[in-house]
């Protein structure tokens, strides 16, 4: 058994491999790398000259440490160039830059030139690593390889620091005692022999591939024919002692996340991490009123959902939970890198687009409890913080304007918010009239006409128009009549007051809502217009949209004036005038 699992071992070395490798790593030469020859250059003693004062000022920063700046002073100096001193400025003769490089030139003399260029000669040269991507050599023997190297490498950039620093003193001795770089580079050397044994293994073992394969499978079947009975009696004997040990490790399993989970919260203190998971949590835990109803956990580097205190893969999170969390994830975006309680100080221009319309009613709540929150405390913070919110929807508008009126009602007036409304039409911005105020089915009814009596199509206005005349139609009939607005069609009251018009004008409600009259209030109550109205013209949904003001006009004609208060009623008369017409049987 042992040979067979060393030769199995051995060909999947080889399989993995797939090639032999060609090279293997080259021996260090130890005697480049001798260190008597740099302990004696070290510590030798320049004998000094015979020096004038200022001879041997300079002679005295050589030995401080200057050597750098004396020999910078020979090359301005000797430039004939130089006319002023560069340290003080003044003014330099020839006679006095020649007489100040001759006593630079006796101080650094031939025999200190020769010195330095010994000194240079014994710089050591560092290793160079060779990188090893096979899968074939084992992870040890490469890290053992590296920390050799690195071993090396560590001892001669000391050395050559030694180095630097007495070229720097030519006239300061020093004595370096040995760092063990000749017993750091045999080592070295063993490292790299095993390596090499190792490479000229795998070649063989890729060479012998196939007959090694053949002899594995021949031991194969000899085994499994002596240890069948055996196995099958010891199957049984695991089976059970499976099922015991997977007891306990369930038990172990629930012991160790318990632990996973302390540990990762206090690594998660310590860690400056990217996601603010606290002030998340925080956000969620204000849209769902309930703070283990959907949190962000810590966990080894990464965050991990739970939803009412279990696990959760992120492809089980539903669309409206991604997108709650995506706007927490938002807002905690303000306050990244900076100190808790003044994540809002500095100014920001927070855009969101549509954040509530695509939420359930109670998701609705939670997300305008939210940005309530933010938005107060964004624009307190800073006074030139600007918020702007995009919707299709005017519900959404409204409830966005009872979030900020609220907003504005804990304020004195002086210090309450500016808040300016918008709207969108043939692709200009029109500043609207304040939202709060006016009744959704009124705007509603506003957006239809204007919609009624365009010439050039809004490609916005175009896209929602089947639902804005769905839910006129369904509230006038719901509040006035108590029907549905498919059941208006047969009533009696339609028929007898629109006479004549009547054929016509049922033919365009229906098809306002569908082309035939299967699960008719299913898809009234949908109010998608994706179902059948966008794929009329833009002719054809005008004309359905005049065709609303017709019946409401025939089922009241005073109704329309009460609410479009802001069209004078000679416009409102002459325009359903001339659409009735339109509409009665020729």
């Amino acid at each position: 058994m042992y040979n067979f699992n060393q030769m199995f071992d051995k060909y999947t070395k080889a399989k993995n491999l797939g090639t032999t490798i060609m090279n293997t790593v080259p021996q260090v030469d130890a005697t480049r790398y001798d260190e008597q020859p740099f302990f004696r250059l070290m510590s030798q003693q320049l004998d000094e000259p015979v020096l004038s004062e200022r001879e041997k000022h300079i002679l005295n920063l050589a030995q401080t440490g200057d050597q750098g700046l004396i020999e910078d002073a020979r090359a301005v100096f000797s430039n004939e160039q130089t006319d002023v001193c560069p340290m003080c400025l003044q003014s330099v003769t020839a006679e006095y830059k020649a007489s100040l490089v001759e006593s630079i030139t006796k101080v650094l003399n031939d025999d200190v030139d020769h010195y330095k260029a010994n000194l240079k000669s014994l710089r050591f040269s560092k290793i160079e690593e060779n990188e090893f991507v096979l899968s074939g050599i084992p992870g040890d023997m490469l890290t053992n390889y590296h920390k050799a190297v690195r071993s090396v490498n560590n001892i001669i950039e000391q050395y050559n620091v030694f180095l630097e620093k007495r070229l720097n003193s030519l006239f300061i001795p020093i004595t370096v005692k040995p760092l063990g770089l000749c017993k750091a580079i045999n080592l070295l050397n063993e490292e790299v022999a095993k390596l090499n044994s190792e490479i000229q293994s795998l070649n063989h073992a890729v060479k012998d591939r196939d007959k090694i394969k053949n002899e594995l499978l021949r031991i194969s079947d000899q085994i499994a024919w002596i240890d069948a009975k055996d196995r099958i009696s010891a199957g049984k004997e695991a089976e059970v002692k499976l099922e015991k040990t997977n007891d306990d490790l369930e038990e172990v399993e629930k012991s160790i996340d318990s632990l996973r989970r302390e540990r990762d919260g206090e690594e998660a203190k310590l860690k400056k991490t990217e996601i603010a998971a606290k002030k998340i949590n925080a956000y969620l835990a204000n849209v769902y009123f309930d703070k283990d109803r959907f949190r962000l956990v810590p966990t080894e580097g990464m965050y991990k959902i739970q939803v009412r205190g279990e696990s959760v893969p992120p492809n089980k999170v539903s669309t409206g939970e991604r997108n709650v969390l995506a706007l927490c994830y938002f807002f905690s975006e303000s306050g990244k890198g900076k100190f808790e309680g003044s994540e809002d100080n500095e100014a920001q221009y927070i855009v969101l687009d549509d954040p509530i319309s695509s939420f359930d009613m109670e998701n609705e709540v939670g997300i305008c409890a939210l940005i309530r929150e933010r938005a107060s405390h964004i624009l307190d913070a800073n006074e030139d913080s600007r918020i702007t919110i995009l919707t299709h929807n005017t519900s959404v508008m409204q409830e966005l304007s009872h979030v900020f009126d609220d907003i504005n009602s804990a304020k004195t007036k002086d210090k309450r918010y500016k808040i300016d409304y918008f709207e969108l039409h043939n692709g200009k911005m029109e500043k609207s009239d304040y939202p709060s105020k006016r009744k959704e089915y009124t705007v509603l009814l506003d957006r239809a006409y204007r919609y009624a009596k365009s010439t050039q199509e809004d490609s916005d206005e175009s896209f929602l128009i089947g639902n804005i005349l769905r839910r006129i139609l369904e509230g006038y009939c719901t509040f006035n009549y108590g029907i549905g607005m498919g059941e208006i069609c047969h009533d009696e009251i339609l028929r007898t007051r629109c006479g004549e018009a009547y054929d016509m004008l049922s033919n365009a409600m229906y098809r306002l809502i569908l082309n035939d009259g299967s699960h008719f209030e299913e898809r009234v109550a949908s109010l998608d217009s994706s179902v059948t109205f966008n794929r009329y013209s833009y002719q054809e949904k005008r004309t359905m949209a005049q065709c609303v003001f017709v019946i409401l006009n025939y089922l009241d004609k005073d109704h329309i004036a009460k609410q479009l208060a802001g069209v004078s009623k000679e416009e409102l008369r002459g325009n359903i005038s001339k659409w009735q017409r339109q509409f009665k049987a020729s």
